[in-house]
């Protein structure tokens, strides 16, 4: 049986739940959980005073949040293991900083999903803003291990800075996808906005979006760095990774990966000379 918080604190201010993360974690009773504090703006207020609680932590270290949880933020943060369900709508820096374990969205996230993440999951079943996988405002790395996949759209910036791991989006992406990427890899079987790959230095980078084939002819929109442009094939690379996500996520992108993925060419673009090529493009005919 899951650890249940369900929200009745009627709030204009942010929730900042970051500390819910340590009782997946330690896998902590009932009594504790209640005791924990949360912020709500900058007050510090208890667990009991935010949400009914109910079930128990202690056997399978899952929690499930539900209510709106739009004005919740930083749920998952740190996580280390167990999983954690969000019933609704999530709010800024859901998983950031999480180095295993599982979260679930069932619904939008806000910014900064993922950022700075080392490990583990994390499953969106509708959109997310802005800075997915990125790095947070002065720090040297993003997204440093891990998996995201996200079954709507991405806002803008979506891995600036991402060291390692694996990024996919379902639908559309923001302008600057992969800006100032480092390595990892990024699918995204929408449309993907000006400026992407822009000063990328490693990593791979798939747009299988039907509309990015046009507007990569001149270099100038869908890719915001110098490319040179290699030849048409359909790369093992692509169809290795299709598979494993037609396979671990037949529920929700069997279709989709089937369809702009699988059975089909992609021109490949290399990365600039000075960083020795070594960041790799494809976009889908």
């Amino acid at each position: 049986m899951p650890l249940n918080l369900r929200l009745k604190l009627d709030s204009p201010l942010p929730i900042d739940v970051r500390h819910l993360s340590n009782a997946v974690n330690d896998g902590l009773d009932i009594a504790k959980v209640q005791r924990l504090q949360v912020f709500v703006g900058k007050k510090l207020k208890s667990v009991r005073e935010v949400f009914d609680v109910s079930g128990d932590l202690t056997g399978d270290h899952q929690m499930v949040l539900s209510g709106d949880l739009s004005g919740v933020h930083s749920i998952g943060r740190g996580l280390e293991s167990g999983s954690i369900v969000a019933q609704s709508n999530a709010g800024r820096h859901a998983g950031t900083a999480m180095s295993g374990g599982q979260i679930t969205v069932q619904g939008n996230a806000g910014d900064y999903l993922g950022a700075q993440m080392t490990g583990g999951a994390i499953h969106v079943t509708g959109n997310a803003g802005d800075f997915v996988a990125a790095a947070l405002e002065g720090s040297k790395y993003g997204m440093n291990r891990g998996e995201i996949l996200i079954e709507g759209n991405a806002g803008a910036a979506l891995g600036k800075r991402m060291r390692r791991g694996l990024v996919v989006v379902g639908g559309d992406v923001g302008e600057l996808a992969a800006w100032n990427m480092l390595a990892g890899t990024i699918i995204v079987l929408g449309r993907s906005a000006d400026k992407t790959a822009t000063d990328i230095k490693r990593g791979t980078v798939i747009l299988a979006g039907d509309g990015d084939r046009s507007k990569s002819d001149s270099h100038g929109k869908t890719l915001g760095s110098a490319f040179t442009a290699g030849g048409t094939s359909s790369p093992q690379i692509v169809q290795f990774l299709g598979t494993w996500l037609k396979r671990h996520y037949s529920d929700t992108l069997s279709s989709a990966v089937e369809n702009k993925l699988l059975n089909r060419s992609f021109i490949k673009y290399n990365g600039v000379e000075l960083n020795q090529n070594r960041a790799e493009i494809f976009i889908g005919l």
